[in-house]
Formats: structure tokens, sequence, C-alpha cells
């Protein structure tokens, strides 16, 4: 039979002991035939291995560090930052906000790009600020520019020390080559404390230790920094014989302890790399090697034994009960929980797969609803554009007005009527501003109360100015105020009231219709409040229905209409709009017909 086949045919714990055993083999053989070898060879092997780390850890920082400057180098020909560090004329207050924003963005995806980014800037002298990632703060002091343009004309390396801060600078124009002020400065700040966490993993040993040291600069970074010893590295770096090779391996007597001293040139950053550790280091490991050697291979095979078992354990059980509850999700359960009894990855994978679930419910529920609900609005908003019985009263009421050679009304009405007609015709839009839903329900008034002027009586009041520009779901406040000619006051011979007010409160304004029609008792609140609240989307809605859903598919759940009894001594019906985001309340829509004028506080 195939041996591959029988692999795969094994258990998790088998494969596990399995790639152990094979993984361990040939670092144990190879393991062996270093210790066959001469402590001359070992030597050698250990030396070469401390090059090696030596180059591939400078090798992989200055990878990182020519990333960023690569990435900051790209934002420097950005079309964002051009436009701030000039800001055209045809620029407005918004747009430059927004290109500010999107500037604040970019400098995050740099900081986020790297573990060695602390924080990058952007100072752009047309904006008298210095922009960071989140916020900004006061423009850079003239001081401060001229120094870093001081040191980009004197500095070999992109890699700047200033300050007790590590940066790399890009600034434009290059002050190597023009003498002009600059347009804009890209700055990122390099952390010292994850530098500092980054030097530990070039080291093998636990008195081994690893230097970052600028010679023109003057400046060192050591996970133990020790000035006498930094110094006497600074010497032997600066001897004949290291300062002509890029790289090399030496020794140096500190008192009466010898260090082996590996170090490499980095052209990038003009910064050398240096890995040191006591002489006695290497030649007392190769004394013990032996004996350990043989103790760490029977303990080894223990130990792989024992780690198959548990990562099988720690693996296997969780995510048996994870493919239990995902086949319990695929056919149909959505209340489907899933707990874990270890603070482990297990138990944020089992939290978010029960917040997927729950998330997924609701989503099912709320977009096939909000499908539905979008078809009814459009739906109820086609049945206000051809309203017949709205328009027969009408025309029936403009050729009384014509009979009577009432021209003043006349003219009035025919207007109001244009302007209605025009509002839910002109656009399909779903949000509009408030002012604008505002005006249109003042010209259906306009035309109800001529229509009923001997019967009911509207008080309108004041829109408060701050809340015209805010959007809202359009032809919601219609329906309302048709609900009080329609049932509210349809029995109403004479002295009908009504009254349309706007209130700012809470991060809100509130918009109240009542009338004196019959009172409401609590019974019959109750009830038409249960209604609202019925989620049952299968049953026919009414007007009221119909906005209070739509109030809360747009704003939320808490939001909507509430009723209650009205001071007048009808129903009172309240509705909550929310105050948008600052970038939400500017208003987009073109300026109000002048023929229509704001009615202020009157009777109609």
């Amino acid at each position: 039979m195939n041996p591959i086949y029988m692999i795969r045919r094994t258990t998790i714990w088998t494969k596990l002991v399995l790639t152990f055993l094979f993984t361990m083999t040939p670092l144990y053989i190879i393991s062996l035939q270093i210790n066959q070898m001469g402590s001359d060879n070992v030597k050698h092997e250990i030396l070469g291995s401390l090059d090696s780390r030596l180059h591939y850890y400078l090798t992989s920082f200055e990878a990182e560090v020519n990333r960023i400057l690569k990435l900051q180098d790209q934002y420097g020909v950005d079309e964002d930052i051009e436009k701030l560090s000039a800001i055209p004329p045809s620029m407005t207050e918004y747009e430059i906000i927004e290109t500010q924003k999107r500037v604040q963005n970019k400098l995050l995806v740099l900081k986020n790009s790297s573990l060695f980014v602390e924080e990058s800037t952007a100072y752009i002298p047309m904006l008298e600020k210095t922009l960071n990632s989140v916020s900004y703060t006061d423009e850079m002091p003239a001081g401060q520019v001229q120094e870093l343009q001081a040191l980009a004309r004197t500095q070999k390396s992109p890699l700047v020390s200033w300050n007790g801060q590590l940066l790399l600078n890009n600034i434009f124009p290059n002050p190597a080559y023009s003498e002009r002020k600059p347009a804009f400065i890209l700055q990122t700040v390099l952390s010292e404390r994850d530098i500092l966490r980054y030097l530990p993993q070039a080291t093998n040993q636990k008195k081994e230790e690893a230097v970052l040291l600028n010679l023109q600069q003057d400046w060192a970074i050591a996970n133990h920094p020790d000035p006498a010893m930094i110094a006497d590295l600074t010497a032997f770096l600066k001897l004949p014989e290291h300062t002509s090779e890029p790289s090399g391996t030496g020794s140096m007597k500190v008192g009466d302890k010898t260090y082996v001293v590996s170090y490499e040139y980095s052209p990038l950053l003009n910064t050398y790399f240096l890995i040191y550790l006591p002489k006695g280091e290497i030649s007392g490991l190769l004394h013990k090697y032996r004996v350990w050697f043989w103790i760490l291979s029977v303990v080894s095979f223990f130990v792989i034994l024992l780690f198959s078992y548990w990562i099988y354990r720690v693996i296997h059980s969780p995510l048996k009960n994870l493919v239990l509850a995902f086949r319990k999700v695929e056919g149909g359960a959505m209340d489907v929980r899933i707990r874990h009894r270890n603070f482990t990855e297990f138990d944020y994978l089992y939290g978010q797969f029960n917040s997927m679930v729950a998330k997924l419910h609701v989503l099912i529920n709320e977009v096939y609803e909000s499908q539905i609900r979008s078809q009814r609005s459009e739906l109820k908003q086609l049945q206000s554009q051809i309203n017949p019985h709205f328009l027969y009263n009408t025309y029936f009421m403009v050729r009384r007005m014509a009979e009577e050679y009432d021209f003043e009304n006349i003219a009035s009405v025919t207007q109001h009527l244009g302007d209605y007609l025009l509002y839910i015709t002109r656009n399909a839009e779903d949000m509009v501003r408030l002012e604008t839903e505002w005006r249109h329900t003042l010209s259906y008034i306009e035309i109800q109360s001529m229509r009923f002027q001997r019967r009911i009586v509207m008080n309108v009041g004041e829109l408060p100015a701050a809340c015209k520009d805010w959007k809202v779901p359009k032809l919601f406040l219609q329906p309302l105020i048709e609900n009080v000619y329609v049932h509210g006051l349809k029995d109403k011979l004479s002295g009908g009231v009504a009254e349309l007010s706007a209130q700012l409160g809470d991060g809100c304004v509130i918009i109240r219709i009542q009338d004196n029609g019959e009172g409401c008792d609590e019974r019959q609140i109750d009830r038409m409040t249960a209604q609202l609240l019925q989620r049952d989307i299968e049953t026919e809605t009414t007007g009221l229905i119909n906005v209070h859903r739509r109030l809360q598919l747009t704003y939320g759940r808490q939001y909507g209409i509430r009723l209650a009894a009205g001071s007048l001594g009808g129903l009172s019906v309240e509705v909550a709009i929310p105050q948008p985001p600052l970038t939400e309340s500017v208003a987009t829509e073109p300026a109000p017909n002048p023929s229509i004028p704001t009615i202020p506080t009157k009777e109609v």
C-alpha cells in the first residue's frame, strides 16, 4: 500500500508525531555531525551563524525601512497632498476638509504598514498645520524646518536623529537641490521601543547583545545600553582594518574580558549593526555540548509525544464542536451558540461565530424587510403622486372659485398645487432636506385649508433654522397631516383645530401633529401603538405604520412615531428626527423657489 496514502489516513496525533520526528531528525543528524567535528570547526560554524544572523536581520531591517521610504515617496507625488500644498482657489472649505481627511487616512495606512512606525505626519505650510494619522497640530516651527533642511543637505542617510527621535524625512522640494521653502514635509517617526524589541531576535544566546550604532550622528540603540561598552564599540569600528571593510568579525578586549564582535555596515541607513558576546561563551558551549546532546535527544523524543498529544487534544475537540455548529447552521438553524471553557484563540473564534450567526439572522430579516418596505414605500409614493380624490377635489375647488371670480385664491391654490406636483414628480430621491419636506407639507396644508376653511383651522409653527438642512425620508410628513384630515377631524363639521410644530430637543428635532378630534383613551392608543410595533411585514400598512417603519429603517429601532393623547383633546403624533453628522447636514439641493414664502406661525 502507498505510504503517503497510509499517512493521510492516520489521525492528527499520529501526523503531528511524524511531523515533529521528520523535522527533528535532520536537525539531530546535523547536530551529531557537528559534535563529531572538532571544536575549531564548531567555532567556525558558530561565528558563521553569527554573521548570517547579523546579515539577515540587518537586511530585513533595511528592507522594512526601504519599503517605508518608497511608500513615503509615493505620497510625495500624491494628488491630495499636492492639492493641500497649493490649495487651488477653486477648492471649497468642504473639499479642503475632505482632502485633509483622505491625507490623514493615507498617513494612517503608512503608520499601520510597519511595526517600526510610531507615527506618520505631514507638515503642510499652506494649511498651517501638521497632520498626523488621527488629528492635527499647529504648524512646524520655522527653526525645526530649517534644521531638517540642513540635515537633509549634509546627512548621507534618510534616517535622521533629531530631538531624541529617529525620523525618515521627505522634504519637497529637496533642500539639496533647491533653497525654496518646503511645500510640504512628510515625516515618519520610527519607534525606538519596537526596534529594541526587534534587536533580541538577532541574538541566539542570553549573553549576546545587538546594537545599532551611527558614527556620524553619534547615537546608538541597545537593549542594555552601557556607555563604556558603546564607547569601546565606537573605537573598535574606527580602527583602520574595520573602516575599510563593510562587514567582518573581530575581537575586542574590555577590562579582563574578551568579546567577539560581528559587524556590518548599512549604506542605506549610514549605520552599523553589531552583535557581540563573550568569547568564553563559545568555548564553554563546546565543552558541555556532548552531554547535553544525549540528554536533549531523549527528552526531545518524549516531549514530541506529549506535545503532539496535547496539541491534538487542544485542536481536535474545539474543531469538532465548530464543525458540528456549522452543520447545524447549514441545516437552517440560526439559534446555534457554542462556548469554550478556555481563554484561547478558539474562544475568540467561537465568539465570532456566535456573533456571525446572530448578525446573519438579523441581516436576513432586515434585508428582506428593507426590500419589502422599499417596495411599499415606493408604492405609497406613487399612490400619493396620483391620488385621484385629492386632485378631483382640488380641481373642483378651483372650478368653484372660477365661477365666483375669486382670482386671488385661484392663483394661490394653483401655485401650491403646482409646487405640490413638482415636488412629488421631479425626482426619485429617498432623502431630502427637512426644509424642503416642510415646505411641501405646507403646500398640501394650504390646499386643504382652502378646501376645509369653514371646518378646520390648521396652526403651523416655524421650523427651527438649525435643522433645516437635515436629511429626512421623502414624503414622511405629508401622510401624517393627511391622517388628520382623513381620520382625526373627518367628523368635525366645524371648529376643527390641528397644530403642526417643530422643536429642537436633545440631539434631535421633535415634530408634533395634534388635533381636537374625538379623544383617544389609553386602550385605543395602546392598540394603535401595538400596530406600529407589529413586525409582520405581510400585514396591510396604513400611512402611520408605513412612515413609522420607514423612519426605523432609516434611523434605527429607537426612532419612529410616538402616539399620545394631545393637549387639544385629540390624538398627538410625535416624530423624532436625530441630528446627522456634520458632514451630512450640508445642504445639497437647489435653493427653494422664492415664490413660495416661508409660512410663519398663523391660523390658516
